[in-house]
């Protein structure tokens, strides 16, 4: 806002280049100075110091209407210091006006507020078009509430796949341990003992030695592969049981580790849904009020600017050689618009806000309809 100030400093470096030299008293009479202050120069310098006073005065109170009625004041500053350096410039050219030395020497000084105002304008300008693209910046930010989750979903969709295979795996354990363990129960329900094992006893009351050598030969003949055969179906059944029942502790792990991947994708979903709701809806708010004041300061930047470039304009009239002067001072009266697209801010509408779905995490652990939807055994 140091342009406001040096606008102000212009109108008087005006009032005194116009006056003559008794304007330093007048001049240095109207903003406090007192008297004794009668050097058109050292007026001068005295009168940008009240200014930049002014300007700290004004920086206080609302921000907006203190924008709105800062930058109408400068435009309004700068058109008088316009029209007053035409008229001056229009006597130049007639012949009427012969500036002396000290006219010349304020006539540099509003040029270099004139060159000050513009590098001021250019510097808020691009301090106000780093807040629009920092607002919109801080927009977008408000998604990585949502994308946060992401990385739990990814977490939680593997361990579920874990669990589903160990699950299936546990499937095929039991079937291979209920097949070895039946069999092994089928073989010791059908042994096929020989017959005379269940006479052997009367045999030996008989007497009947040979006949139960005989027996005995048979039982031996029976009972080795039978033994062999039982001690593996009993192995495997064994071994079975164990490699299911092992699996059953490891699945029951991968359960408890996609249970908690899921708790905490559900936390961060719904935590990641509420804050990004209430990032969008301050940062939006934030985005709009910005925008509002901007525009106001954009609209005073452009008005000054085509003044400011108008000054210059009459300025080159006055400083140009005498055969110049009149075909420059059509030119300045010629010029019906003066550019200030190098001020044109570029705004950025807020993107659409994104859609926050907590429906997959809808039911969770311990939760009535977690085990029937997630698990069906």
């Amino acid at each position: 806002m140091k342009a406001v100030g040096r606008a102000a400093a212009a109108v008087a470096l005006v009032a005194l280049l116009i006056a003559g030299p008794r304007a330093g008293a007048t001049v240095a009479g109207d903003v406090g100075l007192g008297p004794g202050a009668d050097h058109c120069l050292l007026s001068t310098r005295t009168i940008l110091t009240k200014a930049s006073e002014y300007q700290l005065e004004t920086s206080r109170g609302s921000a907006l209407a203190q924008l709105v009625g800062d930058r109408s004041a400068e435009a309004d500053r700068l058109k008088h210091t316009a029209a007053s350096l035409q008229k001056l410039a229009v006597g130049v050219v007639e012949g009427t006006e012969a500036l002396s030395e000290t006219q010349r020497e304020v006539l540099k000084d509003i040029r270099q507020e004139m060159d000050q105002i513009s590098e001021s304008t250019d510097t808020d300008h691009k301090e106000n078009q780093d807040q629009v693209d920092r607002a919109r910046d801080n927009l977008v930010a408000c998604d990585t509430a949502i994308s946060g989750s992401e990385a739990a979903a990814s977490t939680s969709s593997s361990e579920e796949s874990a669990h589903a295979t160990c699950r299936t795996e546990e499937e095929q354990l039991l079937a291979t341990k209920e097949a070895s363990c039946a069999a092994y129960e089928s073989a010791c329900s059908s042994l096929n003992a020989p017959s005379c094992m269940q006479n052997l006893a009367s045999l030996q009351e008989g007497s009947e030695f040979d006949t139960i050598q005989e027996c005995v030969a048979q039982i031996s003949t029976w009972s080795s592969p039978t033994n062999a055969s039982l001690t593996e179906k009993r192995a495997a059944c064994a071994k079975d049981r164990e490699a299911y029942e092992r699996k059953i502790e490891t699945c029951g792990r991968a359960q408890g580790s996609f249970e908690m991947a899921f708790c905490n994708y559900r936390t961060a979903l719904t935590g990641g849904c509420s804050n990004y709701t209430q990032c969008r809806s301050s940062r939006e708010a934030e985005q709009r009020q910005l925008h509002e004041e901007v525009r106001v300061a954009e609209k005073g930047r452009k008005s000054s600017s085509v003044a400011v470039q108008l000054i210059k304009c009459f300025l080159g009239v006055i400083e140009a050689s005498a055969e110049e002067q009149p075909q420059r001072l059509e030119a300045c009266r010629g010029t019906d618009e003066f550019s200030t697209s190098h001020l044109n801010i570029a705004y950025h509408e807020a993107a659409p806000a994104q859609e926050c779905d907590t429906s997959p995490v809808e039911n969770y652990p311990c939760h009535q309809e977690w085990l029937p939807g997630r698990y069906q055994k």
